[in-house]
């Protein structure tokens, strides 16, 4: 705006200038000043009131133009302000929901004295350490990680959720299935877990979901090969649930 402004003062100035050098001309040239003829007049009435018109769409269409620029400015402010608070809001998703999973396995290690849910990546690395036991992280946050797929036979699989272990496996050994010791595939199963069979059953059934022995005292149970999939599948050991899968 100011810019278009002092392009029009100047070219005010210009015109001025113009008329002032003509004037000037005619005294140099006859002596005396010079009268414009009527065609004249009129001529320079109308390129006068071209310039003038002129000058007025410019200062028209800077006020136009500023207007749209502090719009363009106050909507681009609006848009990394929302973007700010929508990071803020993600963060602090993501914190009630490991808030949520720590208390959730809290929960479940107080029903039953499970030896690697709800432990860190560095509380069971240490445990595992102490009684001699081979420990690898499979997968992360629902990730496979890198690694060697050899069979290593009592060595502890672990899956790891926002840092804290989820479900611990034992491998047997080459040609053998890994033994589910505890934890579960998915966070929605831990309500079924840490409690006697019984009690997991009824609360399955309360919840809608249907409820079957995968395994028992580490012996595979005889199942349909159909997937259901808001089945809970038990692992149970010594009357209680410390295990479950879905499907």
């Amino acid at each position: 705006m100011n810019k278009l402004c002092m392009m029009g003062e100047s070219a005010r100035f210009r015109l001025a200038g113009i008329l002032v050098v003509a004037a000037a001309g005619c005294v140099a040239l006859t002596g005396m000043a010079c009268t414009p003829s009527p065609e004249h007049s009129v001529s320079s009435a109308d390129n006068n009131g071209q310039a003038l018109s002129e000058l007025q769409a410019d200062e028209s269409a800077a006020q136009e133009t500023a207007p749209q620029s502090n719009g363009s400015s106050e909507s681009d402010a609006d848009n990394a302000k929302d973007s700010a608070n929508d990071t803020d809001n993600a963060n602090e998703e993501e914190q009630n929901d490991m808030g949520d999973l720590a208390a959730q396995l809290q929960a479940v290690r107080e029903r039953h004295p499970f030896t690697w849910i709800g432990l860190s990546v560095a509380d069971a690395q240490r445990h595992a350490e102490e009684a001699g036991i081979a420990l690898r992280v499979v997968r992360i946050d629902g990730e496979r990680q890198d690694g060697s797929r050899q069979r290593q036979a009592g060595r502890i699989d672990v899956d790891v959720q926002q840092g804290l272990i989820l479900a611990a496996r034992e491998d047997q050994g080459e040609g053998n299935p890994l033994l589910f010791l505890e934890g579960v595939t998915d966070t929605d199963l831990l309500p079924f877990i840490g409690m006697s069979e019984d009690k997991s059953q009824a609360q399955a059934e309360a919840a809608g979901r249907p409820w079957r022995v995968h395994t028992r005292d580490g012996e595979g149970q005889m199942l349909t090969m159909d997937y259901v999939e808001e089945r809970v599948n038990a692992v149970i050991s010594d009357g209680h649930v410390v295990a479950a899968s879905g499907g």
